[in-house]
Order: structure tokens, then C-alpha cells, then sequence
């Protein structure tokens, strides 16, 4: 190493590099110290633990520039000068300056930097520049590597979703038995109407915690219940990113289904399709309730729609002369764009009972009379649905079409054309897993027999003077809505099934 200027203070900055360990950590402070020892420097070690390409996410190397400004040091021992950073050039230049300016060096085993002297600074920046520009490649090749991995059904997604665990020797997941019987009871559960939310408090009573041991909710039932690793497939790729609010990278965004990767059969799964397929329609449904709905206080939360605007309708309890309690529909309150409030009236929930049961009865004859056949709520609305979102995506290809025209044609500045670019690829991404969701509904739909809706029925049928709550877990499971209106005093309730 070359000649060395009279130095008295220095500190040493350790930082472990990609595919580093700890033992390639020990051995460059080793290094580093024999280094400082050789020249009688007693140096003041800076150890970066937790890391990132960021300076934001580097406290140690934040500390060091603070000393470094406070002139506490002559020279920063390092490794390699990419140790330094691999960030981008706001925080390389940070870095540089703040060395520059304290005329403090830096000194590898190679070479000492002396950013005062032109051609050092101009080296400096030169490997400051393939540093970042090699951090891009590892990152590359690590997604890449990644990729090929799901493909050949390596898990590849960081911890795996309850109940499976992660074999290192060859990078599988297998299902944990213990877990799974808690699984099972969960999905079951679920598939038998029980609010997420409840269960997830029965959970946490009995002493169960998630993989993370952290207590239940109705969001990580929800997130078990719907992640397609159940079925026994790898996905990758579902997301790009970064969703820290702090970190300098791109940020978090969905990445539309037909770019993910999706290896099936990869292990064991623990779910069905066809309960796949309930429980995500079932969830989908839920969000769209308001929150007392889900927790189905009462006979049909969640389930009454106002038969001339669609709108979910509500409840209100009463005392009547006899002080008895009497649950009402309330009548409609909702209002249109234009402020017109709908006013379709309301009645007393009996009426409901009584229309329901009746309808239900003969609805059980028909099917009883059609086992073989498919006489639930048909898909003609959803398929109507996916056509008007197939038409969105048609005309959303074609204006993404037409941006990059205009931007050939001079029309557009490259600013306007980058926006309007990202504005569609949004549109399109939303449109597409849209369509995915719609497609997954029908199918869902599709594969429901009548068998099936005869033994929800009876089910139903059986506790129908039970409590409110238990009767709403199973409507819901054979009723897609009850369409209730008023007029001039006439009362139609219309009934449609799942």
C-alpha cells in the first residue's frame, strides 16, 4: 500500500455486501484492524447491522458522516471503496462531500483516496459508478434467479402463510400437522358462515396465535383463507417494489395477473378449489357490507336490498303497545347523484319471515323435483358484468395505443407521455385483475349443484326459530339477496339464491 500522510484518528466502517455472512464480516474487521494496528492507529469500529442501499437505512453510516463533519477522524478505514455505498448519486455525492470537505481519507488494503486530489475524486466517482451499477446487476440476477426458482417449484416468497413451514435442505414448504388441524377449523368455520371477526376472537380466547405469535384478526384469516399457496401452488411476482414509505426505491404496485408466475402442484395443498373458490367469493362479498352486517346480529343482515335502488337496507328496533320488541325494515333513505332520496318504504321483519320461508319451501320442491340440474342465481349479470369490463380493458389497450402515437408524433412533450403511459398501465392492471375476480365468480357459481343448495336449505329450514344470528350464517349461504319493496302499500319481497 502506498505511502501514508500522518494520520492519528481513524474509524473503520464494516458493511456486509450481498451473499455476505457473518464470518465474511469477521474476517474484513480482522483485516481492518491489523491494518490500523500496523500503523499504531487506534481506530473507533463503525458496524453496520441492519442495512440497505439507502442512506436512510444505514444508522451506522449516518453516525460516522455526523463525526466525520465534526472532524473527529483523518481517514475511514474500509474494505473495498464500495463499501461506502451502492446508493444512488444524491447519497454517493453526500458521502463524498462529507469526506472532501473534512479533508478526511479514505484508506483500503489497495489504495488510499484523497478526494482533494482531482484524479482520486474522479476515481472515486468511477467506482462509485460501477458499484451501483454492479448492485443493479446482483439485484437482477437475484429476481431472475428467484423466477427460475418458482418455475421449478422452490419457495422463493420469504416466510410461508400458516399452516406450512420452510425445509432449508430442499428449499420446499411442507404442511405442519400440528398447524393444519387449527387450519381445518378455521376454513371450516368460514365455509359455515362464521364472521371472521368472531372466530378470530374464539381464536384468541382459546390462547391461539398466527405464525408471527401475534393474536388473531379477521384481516389474517382473510389473508390465509384467500392465498392461492393453499391449492398447493408457488406464486411470484404478485407485487414490484417497495411499500416503505421511507425507502428510496420504486414504490409498492400490484403487478397484473397474467405477469405472475404460477407453478402448480408444487406441494401439498390443504384447500380445494372449489372451497377456494367460496371462501374468496365469500370474503369478496363481506367487504362490501357495512360492519355490523358482518357480524350478522340480526336474521338478515347484510342480506335485504332496497328493490328500487339495489342499496343494502337497515334495521331499527321498536317497543310496541304491548311492549313487545318488533324489529322494522327501515324504509330507504338513499340518495341519488342528483340528491333524490329513493323513500322506498319499509315494514315490520315478520313479513320478511314470512316470505322468505314460503319462498324457500317452494324453492326446496324445485330443486327437490331437479337434482341434476343448476337452478341457482344465474351468472347473467356477472357474465354481463365481464363483458362491460372486457369492453373497459378493449378501449383502455387502444388510448395506451394512441399515448405512445402522439409521443412519436411530436405531440406530447416526454414528461405528458411518461404520465399518461403510467396512468393506463394502472387502468389496465385494475381492469385485467377485474376481470380475474368476475371470471373467478362465475366459475364459483357455476360449480355450485343443486344437491348442495338442497342441504344448505334444509339446513337453514331446520333452525329457522333459532337464534338470529346462526339463521343469518346459513341464508347467507344460500341467499344472494332479498329484494324488498313498497308500493302504495303493497309489500313484494323477491328472494334470489346463490
Amino acid at each position: 500500500m502506498e505511502q501514508i500522510r500522518d494520520i492519528k484518528e481513524v474509524a473503520i466502517y464494516l458493511r456486509k455486501s450481498r451473499g455476505e455472512g457473518d464470518d465474511d464480516l469477521e474476517k474484513h474487521k480482522r483485516e481492518l484492524t491489523e491494518l490500523a494496528e500496523s500503523n499504531r492507529w487506534t481506530p473507533i469500529l463503525y458496524n453496520e447491522i441492519a442495512s440497505g442501499d439507502s442512506l436512510d437505512y444505514r444508522p451506522k453510516m449516518l453516525e460516522l458522516l455526523d463525526d466525520i463533519r465534526d472532524d473527529l477522524f483523518d481517514a475511514v478505514i474500509v474494505i473495498d471503496y464500495d463499501r461506502l455505498g451502492r446508493g444512488d448519486d444524491q447519497d454517493a455525492a453526500i458521502i463524498r462531500a462529507a469526506l472532501r470537505d473534512s479533508d478526511t481519507l479514505i484508506i483500503t488494503p489497495q489504495k488510499v483516496f484523497d478526494l482533494k486530489n482531482e484524479s482520486d475524486e474522479m476515481l472515486s466517482e468511477f467506482l462509485g459508478l460501477m458499484a451501483r451499477f454492479e448492485y443493479r446487476q446482483i439485484k437482477k440476477r437475484l429476481q431472475r434467479g428467484k423466477k427460475i426458482g418458482a418455475k421449478m417449484g422452490a419457495w422463493v416468497n420469504g416466510p410461508p402463510p400458516f399452516p406450512y413451514e420452510y425445509d432449508r435442505d430442499n428449499k420446499r414448504i411442507y404442511v405442519n400437522e400440528d398447524k393444519r388441524v387449527l387450519f381445518d377449523y378455521i376454513k371450516n368455520q368460514v365455509l359455515k358462515g362464521e364472521p371472521a371477526l368472531r372466530l378470530a376472537q374464539e381464536l384468541n380466547r382459546k390462547g391461539y396465535k398466527t405464525a408471527y405469535g401475534k393474536h388473531w384478526n379477521q384481516v389474517a384469516i382473510k389473508r390465509i383463507l384467500t392465498n392461492e399457496t393453499h391449492l398447493g401452488h408457488t406464486v411470484y411476482g404478485k407485487t414490484k417494489g417497495s411499500g416503505h414509505l421511507d425507502r428510496k426505491t420504486e414504490p409498492l404496485e400490484k403487478v397484473a395477473r397474467g405477469d405472475w408466475t404460477i407453478v402448480k402442484d408444487t406441494h401439498e395443498a390443504v384447500m380445494t378449489e372449489e372451497e377456494f373458490a367460496t371462501l374468496k367469493e365469500t370474503f369478496d362479498r363481506r367487504s362490501k357490507e357495512h360492519a355490523r352486517n358482518r357480524m350478522h346480529s340480526k336474521r338478515y343482515s347484510g342480506l335485504i336490498k332496497c328493490g328500487t335502488c339495489g342499496y343494502a337496507r337497515s334495521f331499527v328496533t321498536r317497543k310496541n303497545a304491548k311492549g313487545k320488541t318488533v324489529v322494522f325494515v327501515k324504509s330507504c333513505q338513499k340518495a341519488d347523484p342528483f340528491g333524490i332520496v329513493c323513500r322506498n318504504g319499509g315494514g315490520k321483519e315478520e313479513y320478511v319471515d314470512a316470505a322468505v320461508y314460503a319462498q324457500l319451501i317452494e324453492y326446496k320442491e324445485e330443486l327437490e323435483k331437479d337434482l341434476g340440474g343448476n337452478n341457482g342465481n344465474d351468472t347473467e349479470q356477472l357474465e354481463k358484468e365481464l363483458r362491460q369490463a372486457e369492453q373497459q380493458l378493449e378501449k383502455a389497450k387502444n388510448a395506451r395505443a394512441r399515448v405512445f402515437d402522439m409521443y412519436e408524433e411530436g405531440d406530447i412533450t416526454k414528461t405528458d407521455f411518461q404520465e399518461r403511459k403510467a396512468k393506463r398501465d394502472e387502468q389496465i392492471k385494475e381492469l385485467e385483475n377485474q376481470l380475474h375476480e368476475l371470471r373467478e365468480r362465475i366459475n364459483y357459481y357455476e360449480q355450485i349443484t343443486n344437491e348442495d343448495r338442497l342441504e344448505k336449505i334444509g339446513e337453514v329450514l331446520e333452525i329457522w326459530d333459532g337464534e338470529a344470528s346462526e339463521v343469518n350464517k346459513l341464508l347467507r349461504l344460500v341467499i344472494d339477496r332479498i329484494n324488498f319493496k313498497k308500493d302504495d302499500g303493497k309489500l313484494r319481497i323477491q328472494v334470489a339464491y346463490r
